[in-house]
């Protein structure tokens, strides 16, 4: 049994978020992908290279960063969101 060539994997790197709210929504070069605590166990698979990042929640002021993420890393965010004034 003759198998065909396999593609490589794509490279990947995993983006890895820890901080509160837990219910804040994590965007991800303009793409929701889920609320901040379910991203602290298993983290999110990317691309290589430079990524725009947007944590944000009610009451809350947004949290906007850029993170390069290398092949084969993963990358740490630590977000603390803080509190809007009454």
């Amino acid at each position: 049994c003759i198998r065909p060539p396999q593609a490589p994997p794509e490279p990947r790197g995993t983006l890895r978020f820890a901080g509160s709210p837990e219910m804040a929504t994590v965007e991800i070069d303009e793409t929701p992908v889920g609320p901040l605590g379910m991203f602290t166990e298993r983290g999110v698979l990317l691309r290589p290279g430079t990524h725009r990042l947007k944590v944000t929640a009610p009451g809350y002021y947004p949290d906007y960063r850029t993170v390069t993420v290398e092949n084969g890393k993963t990358e740490q965010v630590k977000v603390e969101l803080r509190s809007l004034p009454e």
